[in-house]
């Protein structure tokens, strides 16, 4: 008999424990957990992280959601920091009117200082009753980027791959105001890319093509995306061999770069990049004396390329 109730129990036990599981898995983000208060607020599962780099000019405040299951009544929820780098964020309250389900609140960055990289996390102050999605995390660096004006580039890195030859053409370069020396192409491989076809690249955003020749002796190019597409997944370029800057223009020796399409390949860096040697970018100062002095001029016309491997 005693083994009969230990088993009822322990079954009993188990009973319990599925029922609460299954209870458990219907809850949603941001539902209360036993508190008295009761308030259901969360942040969406696709919004508790936001990294940006945001130049000096641009608005110090930004606008973010808050969302709440419980919509009777008015509520404002404040919110407490868990992290708060040199106390520069200010973010205020966030103010639900009855019967609404979403709203705002909004974080001034207006101290910051260039070149600190800043993060803000927090969580409603009642933080007895936030479950998943209770905090939001925010990370902020402010970088100044001179514009340099339009310069002259020459791309060896996707031509070199299908049948195309080395190709020059404009495009914007920015220069880092608190580091000389680290330069910005802004969509090298937009629009304004002859071999491109409308498609070809992201124009959701802006893809800054960065070098770093701080060392003139030693130029290099850190992993990144191009923006454009041929059918094979985005190409991304490093380089693997050092360039150099000089006189204006920046070289970098024959394959010295690896590239890669992420649907080629499982994404391996399959390919290298300058196999003729005629990567180049003129800086604008130097190709504003090549204009003048020996008519020098980038290509325009959009040229049709075979899109197949070599």
């Amino acid at each position: 008999m005693k083994i009969y109730s230990k088993l009822a129990l322990i079954l009993g036990f188990a009973m319990a424990f599925v029922a609460c599981s299954n209870d458990d898995d219907k809850l949603q983000p941001g539902t209360w957990d036993g508190s008295a208060t009761g308030d259901i607020v969360y942040f969406a599962a696709d919004s508790l992280y936001f990294n940006e780099i945001l130049d000096p000019t641009s608005p110090t405040t930004k606008t973010f959601n808050v969302h709440r299951r419980d919509t009777v009544g008015n509520m404002t929820v404040k919110f407490k920091a868990i992290e708060n780098t040199n106390n520069m964020f200010v973010v205020s309250d966030a103010v639900f009117a009855d019967g609404e389900s979403d709203a705002t609140f909004t974080v001034d960055f207006s101290k910051a200082e260039a070149d600190i990289t800043y993060k803000l996390v927090i969580q409603p102050e009642t933080s007895s009753s936030w479950a998943t999605n209770g905090q939001f995390a925010y990370t902020l660096l402010i970088e100044k980027w001179d514009n340099l004006g339009v310069g002259l580039y020459t791309d060896d890195l996707v031509c070199g791959i299908f049948s195309a030859a080395p190709i020059s053409y404009e495009v914007e370069i920015l220069e880092k105001a608190s580091k000389p020396g680290m330069y910005r192409l802004v969509n090298a491989y937009g629009e304004n890319y002859p071999y491109n076809e409308p498609g070809d690249w992201d124009d959701s955003k802006d893809y800054l093509l960065e070098i770093d020749a701080t060392d003139s002796t030693a130029v290099s190019i850190a992993a990144q995306p191009l923006g454009l597409d041929w059918g094979y997944g985005m190409f991304w370029v490093r380089s693997v061999k050092p360039g150099t800057l000089k006189d204006g223009i920046i070289t970098f020796p024959v394959q010295g770069f690896h590239v890669l399409m992420e649907a080629y390949n499982d994404g391996a860096w399959s390919f290298y990049g300058n196999n003729n040697e005629a990567f180049e970018v003129v800086l604008p100062e130097k190709y504003k004396e090549l204009q003048e002095t020996q008519s020098v001029k980038g290509t325009a016309a959009r040229i049709k390329v075979n899109r197949a491997l070599k």
